[in-house]
């Protein structure tokens, strides 16, 4: 998984705190529930779906009627770099997903990030919460 799409699956975390969100983290896949028909708060990410075409479709059918049951559409399907299979957009097109805009985001390491110049400082804050 790459910087960027950590960033991601840790950003959508959030909607997990809202009443009757759900988040579900599997070893291929990790899917985010909210439990109203808004795109914005359904999501599936990291997909990294293994084995024969009809066990990738099979776990695709699973994920998307885990959200249809809990009322979690329309979805969003993240593709990144690390998704598998690599054809996954098509087959989701072929089920009548819709392409959207692509989304662009950028990861800074702060431990390695080059220091600010006079326009302002950076400061790194722990939050135990």
């Amino acid at each position: 998984m790459t910087a960027s799409e950590a960033a991601l699956e840790s950003a959508l975390a959030i909607i997990g705190r809202l009443p009757g969100a759900e988040i579900h983290a599997a070893p291929d896949a990790t899917w985010v529930a909210g439990r109203r028909p808004l795109e914005g708060l359904n999501h599936v990410l990291r997909a990294d779906l293994g084995g024969s075409d009809g066990t990738i479709e099979a776990r695709i059918d699973e994920i998307d009627d885990a959200l249809r049951e809990r009322g979690s559409v329309p979805a969003t399907w993240w593709i990144g770099p690390s998704t598998a299979p690599t054809d996954l957009a098509d087959r989701l097109a072929r089920r009548g997903f819709i392409e959207t805009e692509p989304e662009y985001g950028m990861v800074l390491d702060l431990l390695v990030a080059p220091t600010v110049s006079s326009a302002g400082d950076v400061e790194v804050v722990a939050d135990e919460a």
